[in-house]
């Protein structure tokens, strides 16, 4: 097997940093999350919105629709 040469470390790492803030945000910033929990993840968007250029935003958002189902949807979007 071969190896693999990483040239730039530093910008595979903020990949990974920005995807679970990115997975943590869309799952914690849905407006029936625990509200502790909610209010840092909006702390994290809000950091990432001051240093990156995309935001970071709740699942109906990114799908355009709710994820939850029946049961637990807040009906900000349609159910998916």
């Amino acid at each position: 097997m071969g190896s693999i040469k990483i040239h730039n470390k530093d910008a595979i790492k903020d990949m990974v940093i920005f995807c679970a803030a990115s997975h943590f945000c869309a799952l914690r910033l849905c407006s029936r999350a625990q509200g502790e929990i909610r209010a840092f993840a909006e702390m994290v968007a809000k950091d990432f919105a001051n240093t990156h250029p995309l935001n970071l935003v709740p699942s109906c958002e990114l799908l355009d629709g709710c994820p939850e189902g029946k049961k637990f949807t807040c009906k900000r979007k349609p159910l998916l």
